[in-house]
């Protein structure tokens, strides 16, 4: 691994160096010394694994909440569809599960018993005793169970125990210097509300306030980890925004469990690469029981012979629920909402059709509003909106009793998506005055937040510059106060698209600058490929209207490209995707690599979804397409004609010009004069006379065939176009 490579170094536990004696300072080896008092200790599920706690590792959980599901949803989904699935949401953390299902209090409750039952080990109490000793002040886990707190409470040291989102904003907001804090970063059993996840944390990432807590405990500290496998690491998940971090942390030592001849973990040659050389230093030795030594005797001779077998009863609560309180159709849905959460989105549509279909024949009496409402979200998510739109208006069709006013809410939004992406923009700019007040009444921020955004969005689309950053304003203030700053990247990135069109390229380099930064420290991987893909097209664009760009220049911006192509692979289904891709071909085209560039742009045509993009890269292809290829030059011609005119585009006069000119080369007069008519009443009403100079050419290459002059002369007039000042004769 080059200046990366890792060599594991055993903790001497004897003679000076004994680990928790007061004011000893902590050593791996000689060289290399740090102090607890300038520690922050992270803690995984390693250290509830041994007795009396005897919990599952996170796998272990998650794999048991993923089988119980997949095995009741089967008998909707059927065993072939089900076993396709599994290996597809092994990715999935507990959380995500019950986030994504939307769980009820009393379902999170019966499923986090077990966590709550037990006791601590001494592994718990001896950390909780160094802390004390050691002014070991804060202490992060990953894990659900409360055997830290117990310990701590055992041994009478006073501390905070953050485990909601309003108790992290609370902390941050106060002044704790003096207090103890135990940092519960995926929530607690013991409050089963802290368990469901926001945006960020469906990307893989923590919240915004959680993040900003990490970065102000690890500002300048060391980072002690102890159990945590960092699995989640390999999924493509950053859960302790180390990206975000790593330049804040002092250094890393991480215990791997075993002797010397333990292997380096996947996990940690991954966080390797994300700090500097030297400061992720893993170890092993006897750390664990080095705490553990630590627990007093009255606490050892309390806690023994109470070892439960939590593994089991944590695995039967999984099954109990999953057969008393979730339906074979609920799990279905389930799998299909983790599916599509996870970007499997062909997966979660036929895993929604085959639940809707089995509702229709096996469920005639049930109203199948949420099943229709989770397709319509599929297909929105797979940009396939001429069908979403037939399946709202079955929605539309049902019986809304018993409805809650957010679910009506959620009705509406999906119904503007769906106006918005079908070029019905002014139904849907009247759909959203109409419910955004309400929203404001009864909707939560972060609903209000998306229906302001939305609006933001179908403005720009309709032109009305001004008015759409005025709306983003409002929702960024909005995001801003209620402390839902994950959706802050994606408004700067539309606010960025605003200044864009109306040619102001600082300001939206500048918001696209401000999107990229808030992306990452919000851990929004998504946005944050966004803005990559967004300023790479940016700088080509300025490159291109400054006229005197040279090869060199142009070749500078491949790296980014390449870098933000790489981004945005976990988002193949977004439109994003195709636009990254039609960056590439646009560069590569630029310096003369036609075969290369025509394979990216093939690639975004392949993945253009939306009326506007595909009339973007059809017209690119056109061009890319070598000339000798006239039948696949003049497919993408038609079909960006085609395009165009559904969006309206003020520019689809160009294709019609090119598409004329390569008909007349092969001898179709009379096509010919028919598209360059069409050009000239397009040209007309986009009223982008500064186009005239195509006209010209046309005019002057077509001089020598005077009938064909004539007769384009003749269309002009008709369509009220003026051909007379144009000098046919001029080289």
């Amino acid at each position: 691994m080059g200046d990366h490579d890792l060599q594991i170094d055993r903790f001497k536990t004897s003679g000076a160096n004994v680990f928790w004696k007061k004011k000893k300072r902590l050593s791996v080896d000689q060289d290399y010394p740090f102090s607890l008092e300038n520690s922050v200790l992270l803690t995984g599920a390693g250290i509830s694994i041994p007795n009396p706690a005897n919990l599952p590792n996170w796998s272990s959980f998650s794999s048991s909440l993923v089988n119980a599901l997949c095995q009741n949803a089967e008998e909707v989904l059927g065993s072939e569809f089900t076993s396709a699935v599994s290996d597809a949401l092994q990715d999935v953390t507990p959380e995500l599960v019950m986030s994504v299902a939307r769980l009820t209090h009393r379902d999170l409750q019966a499923l986090m018993q077990p966590f709550l039952g037990g006791s601590p080990n001494a592994l718990h109490e001896g950390i909780a005793n160094a802390a004390s000793e050691q002014k070991l002040k804060v202490l992060i886990t990953t894990n659900y169970d409360n055997y830290l707190e117990r310990a701590f409470s055992d041994a009478k040291i006073s501390f905070d125990c953050l485990r909601t989102e309003r108790d992290f904003a609370s902390w941050l907001s106060g002044s704790n210097d003096d207090r103890y804090v135990i940092a519960k970063l995926h929530g607690c059993a013991s409050a089963p509300e802290s368990l469901r996840m926001n945006k960020a944390n469906l990307q893989g990432g923590l919240s915004a306030v959680k993040t900003e807590f990490l970065r102000r405990v690890l500002v300048s500290k060391h980072l002690f980890v102890l159990g945590y496998s960092g699995a989640d690491l390999m999924k493509g998940h950053d859960h302790l925004s180390l990206q975000y971090l790593k330049n804040d942390i002092q250094n890393v030592t991480w215990n791997i469990h075993g002797g010397k001849n333990a292997e380096i973990p996947a996990p940690l040659e991954r966080l390797v690469e994300l700090f500097e050389p030297g400061k992720v230093r893993p170890v092993y030795g006897e750390l664990a029981d080095s705490f553990a030594k630590q627990a007093s005797k009255t606490l050892r001779k309390l806690y023994a012979g109470k070892a439960a077998n939590s593994q089991d009863s944590i695995g039967i609560a999984v099954q109990k629920w999953s057969e008393n309180e979730l339906s074979p159709i609920r799990a279905a849905q389930i799998v299909g909402s983790l599916l599509l959460t996870l970007g499997q989105v062909e997966l979660a549509e036929r895993s929604q059709k085959i639940t809707l279909s089995n509702v229709s024949s096996n469920h005639p009496g049930r109203n199948p509003i949420a099943e229709l409402l989770g397709l319509a979200q599929i297909l929105e998510k797979a940009q396939k909106f001429e069908e979403m739109g037939t399946v709202l208006d079955q929605v539309d069709q049902l019986p809304k009793e018993g409805v809650e006013p957010a679910d009506s809410i959620w009705i509406k939004a999906l119904r503007i998506s769906n106006l918005r992406h079908t070029g019905r923009l002014l139904d849907a700019l009247t759909l959203l005055e109409k419910t955004i007040p309400p929203a404001e009444r009864q909707a939560d921020a972060a609903t209000n937040i998306r229906l302001r955004h939305a609006k933001a969005q179908t403005l720009l689309a309709m032109k009305h510059i001004d008015k759409a950053i005025e709306e983003l304003d409002i929702a960024i203030t909005l995001a801003s106060e209620s402390g839902q700053f994950e959706y802050i990247p994606g408004l700067l990135a539309d606010k960025a698209l605003s200044f864009k069109a109306i040619g102001q390229m600082e300001r939206a380099r500048e918001e696209l600058l401000k999107c990229k930064s808030t992306a990452e420290k919000w851990n929004d991987r998504e946005q944050y490929a966004y803005s990559l893909v967004r300023l790479n097209l940016l700088e080509y664009q300025s490159l291109e209207m400054r006229g005197d760009a040279t090869k060199e220049d142009l070749e500078k911006l491949i790296a980014p490209c390449e870098e933000a192509l790489q981004a945005i692979v976990p988002f193949a289904h977004t439109i994003v995707f195709a636009e990254a891709h039609r960056n590439m071909a646009l560069i590569l085209d630029s310096i003369g690599e036609k075969a290369r560039s025509e394979h990216h742009g093939l690639i975004a045509w392949e993945n253009a979804k939306t009326p506007d993009l595909k009339w973007n890269i059809a017209y690119l292809l056109s061009e890319l397409i070598y000339s000798d290829d006239w039948p696949n030059q003049k497919k993408f011609l038609e079909l960006a004609i085609e395009h165009g005119l559904d969006v309206q585009d003020p520019s689809v006069f160009l294709a019609y010009f090119r598409l004329a000119e390569g008909l007349e080369k092969s001898n179709q007069t009379g096509e010919a004069l028919q598209s360059y008519r069409r050009a000239l009443v397009e040209l007309r009403k986009s009223d982008q006379y500064s186009w005239a100079p195509i006209i010209r050419k046309s005019v002057r290459r077509l001089k020598g065939n005077y009938l064909v002059v004539e007769q384009l002369t003749e269309i002009a007039k008709e369509v009220g176009f003026s051909l007379d000042s144009i000098d046919t004769d001029e080289d």
